[in-house]
């Protein structure tokens, strides 16, 4: 069939295969693309005819975009841009090598505006029920679209640069300025935009918008300068990531009496358990015994259990009468965990309390032993009692 098909083509005339083209190419896309591209598409006669095709492309890359992952189970939809992202950058490379680029500019505008625009609706009509839709912003992708279409000539590029800082200024930090204009003019506009904002928000009451802190603390490391680093830090140290990176800027410095200064004032604020286990390294390398002491027993009675890994080392900490006066308090206001109470029991050397706490566990183990999760958690903790025995039996003999 090929050959009779390249037969007939050849008897066609010039005028017969043009006719023929042009009718085809009107209706079909395929047939279109494919003659859009052929090198002599380039030609800067039909840039006109290479923009409405775009412009087609990415109405039909938004339409396929719209009907997006349903989940059936959940009446939802999610709706992301990539298709639409995907045939727009390549409309831009191909109307940079055009000579098109103020075209592009434009074509980036009207094509966020319209995936704004269908972002609009909530719910869809679904097969049994209405769907809820929701829509994946593309807003750094038309951004990096954006300097890439003003990229190649100086002005333009200068005045995206202007339009980032001004955005910035009013709080819409993007990340295409900080990505893509790095010279240490550049820098140093950035960091004083980003510092001006932080104050300008702070002085009007409102909250500081996402990224601000962070990338001027991360600016003013990478450049070295300590001191402002730890006045920017101060000024806005109520901020828990950014108390987060200061510490770990110091510690990567070899600043632990900063660090430790930070990490003593959140512990001692209900602060987390990373931030406890941080400060308890820096104070044991520190050999700072009196605080180590204050850590150690808040993390204890913060989380008093049986297994507690701080035991052992806070007992090497103590004097013996200290350790056994701090024991003790722990014992009397402990009466849930028996397995605990033992333990403690161990600790003292009270053999009475510790054989009255077994003996009741005992007629607990006999009343509860059908039931297999009550009975074998008592089993453990007798099997716990033999050796908190023996060291009550080790404590009395060194008493």
């Amino acid at each position: 069939m090929k050959n009779d098909i390249a037969a007939l083509i050849n008897k066609l005339s010039q005028r017969e295969m043009e006719e023929m083209l042009q009718k085809y190419a009107s209706e079909d896309k395929n047939l279109r693309e494919e003659i859009f591209s052929n090198p002599s598409f380039k030609d800067p006669s039909f840039n006109d005819l290479a923009l409405s095709e775009w412009k087609r492309r990415i109405s039909d890359a938004i339409d396929e975009d719209l009907e997006g992952d349903v989940d059936e189970y959940y009446a939802s939809k999610t709706v992301n841009w990539d298709a639409t992202i995907s045939v727009l950058a390549d409309a831009v490379k191909d109307l940079l090598k055009r000579g098109q680029a103020k075209d592009a500019t434009a074509l980036i505008d009207e094509t966020e505006d319209k995936t704004i625009e269908a972002s609009s609706v909530e719910y869809e009509e679904g097969e049994y029920c209405e769907i809820y839709v929701e829509y994946d912003y593309a807003t750094d992708d038309f951004d990096k679209l954006r300097f890439l279409a003003r990229s190649e000539d100086k002005e333009a590029r200068e005045a995206f640069f202007e339009d980032c800082r001004k955005a910035a200024a009013d709080g819409d930090l993007k990340d295409v300025w900080l990505a893509n204009y790095t010279s240490p003019e550049e820098r140093s506009i950035q960091l004083q935009t980003i510092l001006s904002g932080i104050k300008k928000f702070k002085s009007k009451s409102k909250p500081i918008p996402y990224g601000f802190l962070k990338t001027a603390f991360e600016m003013l490391a990478n450049l070295d300068k300590r001191q402002e680093l730890r006045e920017f830090f101060e000024k806005n140290s109520t901020d828990r990531d950014l108390r987060d990176r200061m510490v770990k800027w110091c510690l990567e410095h070899k600043e632990d009496d900063y660090a430790q200064e930070i990490l003593l004032e959140d512990v001692r604020n209900g602060g987390s358990i990373q931030s406890s286990d941080e400060l308890i390294k820096i104070l044991r390398r520190n050999n700072e015994t009196a605080l180590l002491k204050e850590e150690l027993l808040r993390r204890i009675q913060a989380n008093l259990k049986p297994e507690f890994v701080f035991f052992s080392e806070l007992r090497e900490l103590l004097p013996s009468s200290e350790w056994k006066s701090v024991v003790g308090s722990f014992l009397s206001h402990t009466d849930a965990d028996p397995g605990l109470r033992m333990k403690l029991c161990g600790e003292l050397g009270d053999e009475n309390r510790l054989k009255e706490i077994i003996s009741n566990q005992v007629k607990n183990y006999i009343k509860n032993f059908s039931d297999k999760y009550s009975s074998a958690n008592i089993a453990a903790q007798l099997a716990l009692a033999e050796e908190f025995l023996k060291k009550t039996d080790r404590i009395t003999q060194k008493i």
